[in-house]
């Protein structure tokens, strides 16, 4: 048995994480070594405690840590057998490493989990991307919104995580000159 638990956040410190993995631990039961806690990165949300100049809402955290474990107890009251399978699927086009070197892995990670009927049930997908179009420090826009938009049309009911890979300086690109929504979009279906 083990969860994740994942937060459309652009990060969260060691202070944050501690703090809701205690949270977690507390409500649930379920040891800290069962779990792991990820973060979306998108640069529309709080930062909770990765960017210095911004103090941390601990009433927000707190909140955030007590829907969290209230989800993850909830969970694993309800699981169910199933099976799982993972593999590539495709890689991302819209990528260039911001600092001259070769992309770290365009490869998309897809994870599925059935239940015992064999219906999908769950996607976890991972890539090592910077998952946020940001034009200058002013204007940001997550492109994983079109991927949980595409999840929940094509696969209603599906629960959808994105797990960021390595990724600090793997950012978007725009060979094709698009305008930023337009962007947005290709960049979200790329991954779809």
């Amino acid at each position: 048995r083990f969860a994740f638990v994942s937060f459309d956040w652009c990060g969260m410190s060691p202070e944050v994480y501690l703090d809701i993995a205690e949270h977690i631990e507390q409500i649930t039961g379920l040891p800290r070594e069962k779990f792991a806690l990820c973060a979306t990165h998108t640069h529309a949300a709080p930062a909770c405690g990765v960017i210095d100049e911004i103090p941390l809402n601990h009433d927000y955290i707190a909140l955030a840590a007590q829907r969290a474990g209230e989800a993850l107890k909830e969970a694993l009251e309800t699981e169910a057998a199933g099976s799982f399978d993972y593999n590539f699927r495709g890689e991302l086009t819209y990528m260039h490493n911001r600092r001259g070197r070769p992309a770290i892995d365009r490869r998309i990670r897809r994870a599925a989990f059935y239940d015992q009927a064999g219906a999908l049930r769950g996607i976890i997908s991972g890539a090592s991307c910077h998952a946020v179009i940001n034009t200058s420090m002013n204007i940001s826009a997550d492109y994983l919104s079109v991927l949980t938009a595409e999840t929940e049309k094509r696969f209603p009911g599906v629960v959808s995580i994105f797990l960021q890979g390595r990724a600090a300086d793997i950012n978007p690109y725009n060979p094709d000159g698009l305008d930023i929504e337009n962007m947005i979009s290709a960049l979200g279906h790329d991954f779809a």
